[in-house]
């Protein structure tokens, strides 16, 4: 995936429907990549979408990015030991809905 390869200050450079809709595309491509391999997310993959989503919901959209790429590369392997443990109370897809619809709502 192209938006994967950019640098932060390209993906900055974008315009700013297209750093949004590249954030979504990103942390899509990152569900699929977990849903593909038929497995649930790792704790590193867990966290680092939990704040991709986060940041999402706040427009933060080169936070997003970098989460998401961390999240994708990552791909099934642990953070580091010893990271505070995020809360997982909230299923991710139910996060990513609810940051997608907050994001929709605010525009």
């Amino acid at each position: 995936m192209k938006i994967f390869q950019m640098s932060i200050e390209e993906f900055e450079a974008l315009p700013y429907a297209e750093r949004q809709q590249g954030c979504v595309q990103m942390i899509d491509a990152v569900f699929a990549q977990i849903e593909g391999q038929e497995r649930d997310p790792s704790n590193g993959e867990d966290e680092f979408l939990r704040d991709a989503i986060s940041a999402y919901a706040d427009a933060n959209f080169a936070l997003t990015a970098a989460c998401a790429a961390s999240a994708w590369h990552c791909n099934g392997h642990p953070k580091l030991p010893g990271l505070v443990e995020p809360d997982r109370s909230v299923p991710l897809r139910e996060a990513w809905k609810n940051a997608l619809a907050v994001r929709q709502q605010l525009g």
